[in-house]
């Protein structure tokens, strides 16, 4: 599987970056990294895997992995049949202490303590978050440079604000795999 970037795929030293996929079908192996990842499903349908959950995915499906989460989505076998299907989505990578750093001192530095904590076990968000959200993505295909960060940084406050949500993974998961068991 190739995942193809946006022409101007935005990295800001390490700490954020943007891609976009268009592929058949997704067979991401269960995997995870060191990076806050926030993926959008803008067409496909499939499994989820976030830690410990277990769920459907479709078009629209908006989720942020925290960090060292293991992940995975898998199109179903009736849309990877279907020649005419194509997935498409979007993904945004970032460091937790990227995001801290931004908001160190400021009031909000709570909020995204609590954030980042949430993200450990996998965020489903949904209603005018997702429309809000898709409005941004959309923009960041055009966009360049400081605009597209700023895109992004938008994109991370509305999540941030949302009360449209469900936690994933259970309480109790706890990722007993080593950075090695991904291979």
């Amino acid at each position: 599987m190739t995942i193809q970037s946006f022409n101007d795929t935005l990295h800001c030293p390490r700490n954020l970056r943007v891609k976009r996929v268009e592929e058949s079908y997704l067979n991401i192996p269960f995997h995870f990294h060191d990076s806050c990842e926030f993926i959008r499903i803008e067409k496909g349908f499939g499994t989820r895997l976030v830690g410990d959950h277990v769920g459907n995915f479709k078009d629209g499906d908006m989720v942020l992995i925290g960090p060292n989460l293991p992940h995975t989505w898998q199109t179903d076998i009736v849309f990877q049949q279907q020649q005419r299907y194509c997935v498409k989505a979007d993904v945004i990578y970032f460091k937790s202490d990227f995001l801290t750093e931004l908001t160190s001192g400021f009031p909000t530095q709570t909020s995204v303590s609590t954030f980042l904590q949430h993200s450990l076990r996998g965020i489903l968000f949904y209603g005018s978050t997702q429309q809000q959200i898709g409005k941004r993505l959309k923009q960041i295909n055009n966009a360049d440079g400081l605009r597209k960060i700023i895109l992004c940084l938008e994109i991370i406050d509305l999540l941030l604000n949302s009360a449209e949500y469900t936690l994933l993974a259970s309480a109790a998961y706890q990722n007993s795999f080593a950075q090695t068991d991904t291979r």
